[in-house]
């Protein structure tokens, strides 16, 4: 049924609000969506949503997508809003149960870590495969309050693209270095 024009609501009106069944809905779906996210999150783990590596980071941006969409579209149901969480995380918990069990899965699921700077030296391969450059390892070493690179025995990319910066201690403490180190 159309109105009459001077029965309509004005545009700029309609820009702000649209009406109180789709305000109703979307309390609605963020309360039920919630409640089961929480519940799958707290089911499955703390790693579903960590951020350790690229895989992981994806399905964090995803669930948020997800829910987004959930709340907003209207063409979607309830339960399947909340089958696509259930779905996002129950992939999430058998991709890194797989990853602990099987070294092809985990060196396809997972990054490794690079060595950009050790012993005083830039390493421009890894710097290269990592799109890192200078300015952004030096940049690095300044957050964590170092002055010069004289004070750091290595940075490294991490599997989840942060850097971290070792400072120079005894050669005994430097274990945390041995996998990235046998590897280049």
């Amino acid at each position: 049924m159309t109105f009459p024009v001077r029965f309509r609501r004005p545009i700029f009106i309609s820009i702000f609000f649209s009406n109180w069944e789709n305000i109703l809905r979307i309390i609605i779906f963020a309360f039920c969506g919630y409640i089961s996210l929480v519940f799958l999150l707290r089911t499955t783990g703390q790693r579903t949503l960590s951020q350790l590596n690229a895989f992981d980071f994806i399905i964090t941006v995803t669930i948020g997508s997800a829910f987004a969409s959930f709340l907003l579209a209207g063409n979607v149901a309830l339960i399947d809003g909340i089958t696509a969480f259930a779905a996002l995380v129950g992939l999430q918990f058998m991709v890194t149960w797989l990853t602990t069990r099987s070294d092809r899965i985990k060196e396809a699921v997972k990054n490794e870590p690079r060595l950009l700077y050790y012993n005083g030296e830039y390493l421009t391969k890894n710097m290269k495969k990592t799109r890192i450059v200078k300015e952004e390892i030096e940049q690095a070493i300044r957050s964590t309050g170092q002055s010069s690179t004289g004070n750091v025995e290595a940075v490294v990319m991490e599997t989840n693209g942060n850097l971290s910066v070792i400072s120079k201690g005894s050669k005994e403490n430097m274990d945390v270095l041995t996998d990235v180190l046998n590897k280049e």
